[in-house]
């Protein structure tokens, strides 16, 4: 296969042990697996599962303009076809070998919270212009394949891939694929743990397992070197606040370290390695979790010899992802949305960041969604959640979900009056709710599939 942004059909019978109906005609540029999103060059990927089978829209696909089409069966249309024995497997594969033809440095980065803010911060902070990122937040066992498959080599000297996993193994099987130059993580939390036997030692021992596949370096938190696992051929970088002392009878380790004080319009940094010393400005405000994302970024990025004015810049022109700690001013009212997933680590800096921004003493309402696959501890999870709430008498509580009921325990034990709470099956019952009510700043935070997005008004 040569080295340009196209996929010669022989290599793909190669590579997946597949068997072309015939052979495409026409050029293979990308794959797509979602007849709606379709383009025409692109090989459509018939994917069963459980709700849809993509053996029905083949003919379909063929209508759009696709080259060809992967299939675990043949369907009756003209369409190229190659078959395989399965077709998410199949496109792994096909990953795989393209990622080993890619000259293209790669930077994976994983975590149980803020993954999707650390990759568009990254690809902002390397530079947009031949920086390639995972589309939105494609960072499953499909995702993360197709995601490879869309970098391009004539125009992307780095690409960095988010990479998240929800149960045992799926780590192993996308570093693999991935093979990063430099791996990225960022943080450890209950995120999936009901998956993981309610076992964090065993979350770590998979999210770390990105490690044994990365080539040249790797970033994580200090915090976590104790389970890093000798020996590494990796160059290692610990990120702390202080400078802590080595640990023994590990790898070498190279100590990135950081101070941060709070100020009006922000967060003034200083970053330290060895004695080089940079100092940077967030003109924002962020909670201490997101904190960390932006100076880990930062030390990744200067260990890539981008100058630290130019990196500043950068940074002047960060905007939050859309539902990732996001503000909509909505007719004289705030909302704070951070509402596109949540565990027990992002539900804790998501609150401190709206804290940190609403003025003191004003009412606010805090519409509060369960939080999914925290195992047997859910309780205790949903629990917890109040501790981190800075309350007055006059705020308002409104609870969404499955685990309602435990969050509004946690929340009386705080001394938040049970006429301060309202509790809702779905956000559109809430929504008729919220109307009602005179307050001009809200913050909404739960597990994306309570879609508290929806308790937002359209303007």
């Amino acid at each position: 296969m040569t080295n340009c942004k196209q996929f010669n059909p022989i290599d793909l019978a190669q590579w997946t042990r597949g068997t072309w109906t015939h052979l495409p005609i026409k050029t293979i540029q990308n794959f797509c697996f979602d007849t709606r999103l379709l383009k025409a060059n692109e090989c459509f990927l018939a994917i069963k599962t459980d709700h849809n089978d993509g053996h029905a829209y083949v003919e379909q696909a063929q209508q759009l303009g696709a080259a060809a089409a992967i299939v675990e069966r043949k369907v009756s249309c003209s369409l190229p076809q190659l078959i395989v024995s399965n077709t998410l497997q199949a496109l792994q594969c096909v990953a795989f070998h393209y990622r080993n033809t890619l000259p293209t440095e790669i930077f994976a980065i994983t975590g149980s919270c803020g993954k999707t803010t650390a990759k568009e911060l990254l690809a902002l902070l390397l530079g947009h212009e031949k920086t390639f990122k995972t589309p939105d937040n494609f960072n499953n066992q499909l995702g993360v394949p197709l995601s490879l498959t869309q970098i391009d080599p004539n125009q992307h000297t780095q690409a960095v891939i988010e990479i998240g996993i929800s149960k045992p193994h799926e780590m192993e099987t996308l570093a693999k694929i991935v093979h990063p130059n430099t791996s990225i993580l960022l943080n450890i939390g209950p995120a999936h743990i009901g998956n993981f036997n309610d076992d964090i030692a065993q979350l770590v021992k998979e999210k770390m397992a990105l490690f044994q596949f990365s080539q040249n370096n790797i970033f994580l938190p200090d915090a976590l070197l104790k389970y890093l696992m000798p020996p590494h051929d990796c160059r290692t970088y610990a990120i702390a606040q202080v400078t802590p002392q080595p640990i023994p009878n590990k790898i070498p380790v190279y100590y990135l370290c950081y101070t941060a004080q709070a100020m009006p319009y922000g967060w003034q940094l200083q970053l330290y390695k060895g004695t080089h010393h940079y100092v940077f400005t967030l003109p924002f405000h962020v909670g201490t979790g997101q904190l960390y994302t932006f100076v880990s970024m930062l030390h990744v990025a200067l260990e890539c010899k981008i100058p630290a004015d130019v990196l500043q810049q950068r940074l002047n022109l960060w905007t939050p992802v859309h539902q990732r700690g996001e503000w909509l001013h909505i007719n004289n009212k705030h909302y704070f949305g951070d509402c596109y997933n949540a565990n027990p680590l992002s539900f804790a800096d998501s609150l401190q960041h709206f804290q940190k921004e609403v003025p003191p003493h004003i009412p606010r309402c805090y519409i509060l969604g369960s939080m999914a696959e925290l195992g047997a501890k859910s309780p205790f999870y949903h629990r917890q959640i109040a501790q981190s709430i800075q309350h007055t008498s006059h705020d308002v509580f409104v609870l969404i979900g499955n685990f309602a009921d435990d969050i509004k325990i946690g929340l009386l034990g705080q001394n938040i009056q049970n006429t301060q709470i309202q509790v809702f099956k779905t956000s559109q019952e809430a929504k008729v709710f919220l109307t009602t009510l005179p307050f001009a700043y809200f913050f909404l935070k739960g597990s994306h599939r309570y879609h508290l997005e929806a308790c937002i008004p359209t303007g």
